[in-house]
């Protein structure tokens, strides 16, 4: 047979052949549904590609064998009887800051008085060419504009210049918090002991007492005395801190 012959029979043998095989039937080959899989041994981290975003997950998933350390990025919000525990060591210690320090935001303040009820106008003090309020109010922010909780008045001292004459003009001091008084004698009035003394050509009367006086921002703090006669006029050092938000 001539190489040409033989070329024509090879082709016609291959025509025939696509020819039967385009003629079996096809049918799609699909897998039966609903049945778990299970990944054992499966070194960390289990990667699922070609996956339609969310992936739904029904009943309990447990995930275990977690590295000590997790990084977690976001917010976490944590619901019902959720609890996080801090078990920080001594050398990186959880930062934390005490509001009730002293020294964060300190508080002064000077009032005086001679016995009149006016709780705006200045009246004299201890030396009578001076003068300042008998009465202030509770600031709602400090000077560097945070918001102002509480104020707690730790010390108070101070004097009174009575008249010669009439040494024991001055019966009881006192300081009204969270009212506006009068006269010292309502709620929220602390008196303190007085020390009487005489500077010759005047006659004093001092105290000077630890306290825990509190006033909540906006309310007035004022300073009053009970008198049984005149006094040329009374002051009184105010110190504590404010504690804020």
């Amino acid at each position: 047979m001539s190489r040409f012959a033989r070329a024509v029979v090879a082709a016609l043998g291959v025509v025939v052949l696509a020819s039967i095989v385009a003629l079996v039937p096809q049918k799609n080959v699909s897998g039966a549904g609903g049945a778990p899989v299970v990944v054992q041994n499966t070194p960390l981290p289990v990667s699922v590609t070609n996956t339609p975003v969310p992936v739904s997950v029904s009943g309990g998933v447990n995930v275990n064998n977690f590295p000590a350390v997790q990084s977690v990025s976001g917010t976490v919000t944590l619901n019902g009887t959720s609890s996080v525990q801090v078990a920080n060591t001594t050398a990186n210690p959880v930062l934390n800051r005490n509001i009730d320090r002293p020294e964060n935001q300190p508080f002064n303040t000077v009032l005086c008085t001679n016995g009149a009820i006016d709780q705006i106008q200045p009246q004299p003090c201890f030396f009578g060419d001076e003068t300042s309020p008998r009465a202030f109010t509770v600031p709602s922010t400090t000077y560097n504009s945070q918001t102002v909780q509480r104020l707690a008045i730790e010390y108070v001292s101070g004097a009174c210049n009575t008249l010669p004459s009439a040494p024991s003009s001055v019966t009881a001091v006192g300081l009204a918090a969270g009212s506006t008084l009068n006269t010292v004698n309502g709620p929220g009035v602390h008196f303190f002991p007085l020390t009487l003394g005489n500077g010759g050509s005047i006659s004093t009367v001092t105290w000077a007492e630890p306290v825990r006086v509190y006033g909540d921002p906006g309310q007035s703090v004022s300073f009053g005395v009970i008198t049984s006669g005149p006094i040329v006029g009374c002051t009184m050092y105010v110190s504590g801190y404010l504690t804020t938000m």
